[in-house]
């Protein structure tokens, strides 16, 4: 099954970054700034959320063009992507994302597409599962 190995699953998300700017810098750079600006450690806000495995965040600019054969191909937005490593149901897990660093969500991705109306636990499920795309070669390690 996609996403899932066992009781491990893999949530990998594309949020689509708003186009325009604030403050004269683009929405990817402001983004960057507040990623680069948060704790590695155990005050990381993602470090209180429980069955957390791994927690990746960064911004995807474009893709990476191999050559020939390969056809050129762009993206036509820069995205926040989330690669996490979770163990158990992602919903429970994006709800107690939400209750515990919901101030690091609000913060990220505020600079998101259609994330404005984002103001509960249950638009939160929602608009992940809307960037969320499937995991088709899942591998967990032993």
């Amino acid at each position: 099954m996609p996403n899932r190995n066992g009781n491990a699953y893999g949530l990998t998300v594309l949020c689509p970054l708003r186009n325009d700017s604030e403050d004269n810098q683009s929405y990817a750079a402001l983004v960057r700034n507040r990623l680069r600006q948060l704790p590695l450690d155990e005050k990381s806000p993602l470090a209180k959320v429980a069955d957390t495995y791994l927690c990746r965040m960064f911004v995807l600019d474009d893709v990476f063009y191999e050559g020939h054969p390969a056809e050129l191909d762009n993206l036509k937005s820069k995205y926040l992507v989330m690669i996490v490593e979770l163990h158990g149901d992602p919903e429970v897990w994006l709800r107690e994302m939400w209750s515990q660093a919901q101030d690091c969500i609000r913060m990220l991705w505020k600079s998101c597409v259609a994330f404005r109306d984002v103001d509960s636990a249950d638009e939160w499920v929602r608009y992940i599962k809307r960037c969320q795309v499937e995991t088709t070669f899942y591998f967990m390690g032993s």
